[in-house]
């Protein structure tokens, strides 16, 4: 699991799982993916979200990933992030 990740930086320390992004390299597939096998890692309890940026770091929905439509991609991020939050609120 979260192995083959470009932007993601993954690291678990017990039950938690710490995912450190890095802009520059797009991290929005990564991080629907991160979301995705999250929900069947029984070992994960808690994910920590940080940025590698020096003085701010914002990670939105936007950019181009290697989907071929746009309807593509906003399907595949925010099922991602809709998985995210249904796993916050269980």
């Amino acid at each position: 699991m979260y192995e083959g990740l470009d932007s993601l930086h993954v690291e678990r320390r017990g039950e938690v799982l710490w995912v450190r992004m890095d802009k520059e390299k797009r991290p929005n597939s990564d991080l629907a993916r991160v979301f995705r096998e999250v929900n069947g890692d029984a070992d994960t309890r808690v994910v920590v979200l940080t940025g590698a940026a020096e003085k701010a770091f914002c990670v939105g929905g936007g950019g181009a990933g290697s989907w071929k439509t746009e309807a593509e991609h906003n399907a595949y991020w925010f099922g991602g992030m809709q998985l995210a939050r249904d796993l916050i609120i269980s």
